[in-house]
């Protein structure tokens, strides 16, 4: 028994002193990792851009001697507007946990609630509300809130929500929309660049490599072209970021990516002028039922009494903002095309059968409504891509050269543009896409012939229509009398389509200047004889030129 004691006691030794000693041993230090091996237990990035470093275990507390830099949050390309749409990705939107949980921006004083639109793992589309007022310029986080109910819809500054919550990634708010000069050159936030679809990927990869901030890549294969949505270099104005783009681009096309307002002045619209209750006219769907209808507008109600029984109306969405009850002026205008309604309720459009595609491309409160022309452009595609053979534009703004080539290539195709000549003054600079050869411009009149008197004037104006004192349906139901240029167009576009109707087959391949020809032919002369900058050929007359 002593000597297996003894034999225990000098094994328990053993074990001791080798503990001791395996105790001061130093670390041994591995092989370093290749450059761009993530170290163990760092989880591996997600692709997307977005996301923000893991931070340390908390089983290695960070030496008071050597503090550790705050993991570094991953920034958003661009600048982010109301409205704008985001993808996020990283860690902290994996689990089951982190769907249920809310994303919000913060800008260290007030949160303001994202609007969700789907949720995946590691991943979430938000959209910052359109009705955001976000500070020019300023830093936001985006934060996975704790919380899980009680956010308010508006900014809070509970401080409850913010108590541990995960930063997911940092964007910087949009300037103000710049002036760019002009009298007529408009305001814009950023530049467009338009390519042939082929030489895309090229050009892509030269802007990025130049060191421009590239926003957006929009594919438009309806009229085989590929978009860029750039901002300008830092430091860099709109205008010589536009000269430089168009040196090392020559054979795209580059512009500012204007912004356009609603062509609608605040008087009231007029009674019906041109003749459309004359038997000799087609007014039923049967004479054009094979059209399609466009319009590039604000938002349509589609619920509304006027429209609701359309069976041909389809809305497209292309403002960011989605779900809203439209505005007065979409409505109005997709009313006045194809309403439903009897005859006595104001209510009855002029082609209440026809199809129509209304695209909405504006955001914001209608007293400051706006759109880019990368919006305007998208929506054409979408109505190109429809084989949309006539297209209602009741907006206006500044020339554009992506616009005027997407709707030169879309008239050479046989498409029928229409616009509004624009509600400036009689000495404003001509209002585009009106002024453009390949749209045709409309002023408009009241019940006696005389002018609206905001209305534009100028060598681009083409014909004059009932603009003022008009019965329109109303984005929330009932209607009201208004006044622009905008109401005056609708009546020449579909008076152009009954007319293309008839026509014989050769005025097909051209029906611009089959249409100009005729309703010019058949017009009303008004104000000085023959042409005049104010009314153009005149007031269009469905009486005679259906004849």
């Amino acid at each position: 028994m002593s000597g297996i004691r003894i034999i225990l006691g000098v094994l328990l030794v053993a074990v001791l002193s080798a503990a001791t000693l395996q105790a001061q041993e130093p670390p041994r230090q591995s092989a370093p990792a290749p450059a761009g091996t993530p170290a163990p237990g760092t989880p591996a990035p997600q692709r997307g851009g977005l996301s923000p470093a893991a931070p340390p275990p908390l089983s290695q507390p960070v030496s008071p001697s050597q503090p550790a830099p705050p993991p570094a949050l991953p920034s958003l390309r661009g600048c982010a507007a109301p409205g704008q749409i985001l993808t996020l990705t990283g860690a902290a939107l994996q689990g089951a946990a982190a769907r249920e949980r809310k994303l919000a921006l913060w800008d260290g004083s007030a949160l303001l609630p994202l609007d969700e639109l789907s949720r995946q793992e590691g991943q979430a589309l938000v959209r910052i509300p359109a009705g955001a007022a976000l500070t020019p310029g300023a830093g936001y986080e985006i934060l996975l809130l704790k919380a899980r109910t009680g956010l308010l819809s508006a900014p809070s500054h509970v401080p409850a929500h913010i108590q541990g919550a995960q930063s997911v990634a940092r964007l910087t708010a949009c300037a103000r929309a710049a002036a760019i000069g002009w009298g007529g050159e408009g305001t814009a936030r950023d530049l467009i660049l338009m390519v042939q679809e082929e030489e895309g990927a090229r050009v892509e990869a030269q802007l990025i490599a130049d060191g421009f901030d590239l926003r957006e890549r929009i594919l438009l294969p309806a009229l085989g072209r590929v978009l860029f949505i750039v901002l300008p270099k830092e430091g860099t104005s709109l205008g010589d970021a536009r000269e430089e783009l168009r040196r090392t681009f020559p054979d795209a096309e580059t512009d500012f990516n204007h912004l356009y307002g609603l062509s609608a002045g605040p008087k009231l619209f007029a009674p019906d002028l041109i003749g459309w209750e004359n038997p000799a006219c087609p007014t039923s769907a049967g004479a054009h039922g094979a059209a399609a209808f466009g319009m590039i507008d604000d938002g349509v109600n589609g619920a509304h009494p006027a429209l609701s029984g359309a069976a041909g109306l389809t809305l497209g969405d292309f403002s960011g903002e989605g779900g809203g009850q439209g505005s007065d002026h979409g409505t109005g205008i997709a009313a006045l095309l194809i309403g439903q309604g009897k005859p006595e309720t104001g209510f009855q459009g002029l082609l209440p059968g026809a199809r129509l595609y209304a695209a909405d491309i504006f955001i914001g409160p209608p007293e400051a409504a706006e759109a880019s022309a990368a919006r305007f452009l998208t929506a054409l595609d979408w109505l190109m891509a429809r084989q949309v053979r006539y297209v209602n534009l009741s907006l206006a703004g500044p020339p554009n050269r992506l616009l005027e080539e997407g709707l030169s290539y879309s008239a050479r195709r046989g498409v029928l543009f229409v616009a509004a000549a624009g509600n400036e003054g009689p000495e404003a600079p001509p209002a585009y896409p009106a002024a453009y050869e390949s749209v045709i411009a409309v002023t408009a009149i009241d019940a006696a012939r005389r002018i609206y008197v905001k209305a534009n004037r100028g060598a681009y104006i083409d014909f004059a229509a009932p603009g003022v004192d008009i019965w329109l349906a109303k984005a929330q139901g009932g209607g009201s009398y208004r006044s622009g240029t905008s109401y005056a167009a609708p009546f020449v576009l579909v008076l152009g389509a009954v007319l293309m109707s008839a026509a014989p087959t050769e005025a097909k391949a051209d029906p611009l200047s089959y249409i100009r020809g005729q309703l010019k032919a058949h017009a009303e002369d008004l104000g000085a004889p023959g042409y005049d900058p104010v009314f153009g050929f005149g007031l269009v007359r469905a009486s005679e030129a259906c004849f």
